[in-house]
């Protein structure tokens, strides 16, 4: 299995240069924004748990 997907990766990259660039491109920046809004959704989380806690304290939010 590896074998194949080494040779279709080594044919894609060497036959059609601009397209492998441009998906390469296309993946990085695709997790680029995957990431970014998962760690949004943590911290936004934290953030709530965290005036949570200190809203139930009687601390100030």
């Amino acid at each position: 299995m590896y074998e194949s997907l080494a040779e279709f990766l080594q044919d894609t990259s060497s036959q059609a240069p601009l397209l492998w660039a441009i998906l390469v491109m296309a993946v990085v920046a695709g997790t680029a924004l995957v990431l970014y809004n998962f760690w949004q959704l943590v911290l936004r989380w934290v953030k709530s748990v965290l005036a949570g806690g200190r809203a139930r304290a009687g601390g100030r939010g």
